[in-house]
């Protein structure tokens, strides 16, 4: 079996995730790398600083 065709047999068979499930660890990933290119070009900490807090309200919901 080739790679590509290995890989997507993989993720056919995972179950889609129940709507209480919490938010894949890539998701989380993606914001955290995102503040930290936005505090690194900006310099704006202050807002850097509140967004993780709006995400994890965000998540709650």
């Amino acid at each position: 079996m080739r790679a590509p065709a290995a890989s997507a047999a993989l993720v056919a068979d995972r179950s889609e995730p129940a709507p209480t499930t919490p938010s894949p660890p890539t998701l989380v990933m993606a914001v955290v790398r995102g503040l930290l290119f936005d505090l690194t070009t900006s310099g704006n900490r202050d807002r850097t600083d509140r967004a993780p807090a709006r995400f994890c309200e965000l998540l709650r919901r």
